[in-house]
């Protein structure tokens, strides 16, 4: 399905003149249809009363939740929301500041290792009883490396014999020496283009997805 038909597939339709972008609440022509009828039947109409009687409705409906306390969906206080919340920013700030000197570990390691883009590896054929076969590292899965997961799923590879066949490769900082007998693969040509993105050892870059839809008791700092 293109994005235009999912945008339209979620485009709210009205209720009564089924046009799309509003509902039977905002529709304008259920207004102007009113009016025309109260203008020649009276107020006392039943399809006006009705009409009435539902906005007034929903007028006080929508004035008590206006009066309604907000409650922060992070912390559970009342008098702000999440945008606001100062737990939540003391919390990302916290988080930011671990995933800094986190993501300069990482770095140290992987430029050690020389893991960067177009290094050749040797990982072992579980399949086969050989001494492995050659891979190259496509990329590295920047914004979604941090502390908390430590590296896994961090670098994309390529078989060079099957470039139809994938995988992905878990570097912690504490890797020091992978091998075909201990990691199931290693380094034979190594390379230091990594791409960085700006300001990712600032640690900021993918932060946001520890925190998404998550309040202070399941939070990930």
């Amino acid at each position: 399905m293109s994005t235009s038909n999912k945008n339209e597939s979620k485009t709210v339709v009205c209720g009564y003149c089924f046009t799309k972008g509003h509902n039977r609440q905002t529709c304008p022509q259920l207004a102007s249809d009113m009016k025309r009828v109260e203008q020649k039947h009276g107020p006392n109409h039943p399809l006006i009363v009705e009409y009435k009687k539902n906005r007034k409705s929903i007028s006080k409906s929508a004035s008590e939740r206006a009066r309604m306390p907000r409650s922060c969906t992070y912390c559970h206080t009342l008098g702000h929301n999440r945008r606001t919340c100062n737990t939540l920013k003391s919390d990302m700030k916290l988080a930011v500041e671990r995933n800094t000197s986190w993501r300069k570990e990482y770095y140290t390691n992987v430029k050690r290792l020389g893991i960067g883009i177009g290094a050749m590896l040797k990982v072992k054929d579980h399949r086969k009883s050989t001494d492995g076969l050659l891979w190259m590292v496509l990329r590295h899965e920047w914004e979604s490396i941090n502390y908390i997961n430590e590296g896994e799923r961090a670098v994309l590879c390529q078989q060079i014999s099957n470039v139809g066949r994938r995988m992905w490769l878990t570097i912690p900082p504490t890797l020091v020496n992978p091998s075909l007998t201990f990691t199931g693969w290693e380094v034979v040509s190594p390379s230091y283009d990594f791409a960085l993105p700006s300001k990712w050892f600032s640690g900021e870059l993918g932060i946001d997805t520890l925190f998404r839809d998550f309040d202070k008791e399941s939070r990930i700092i």
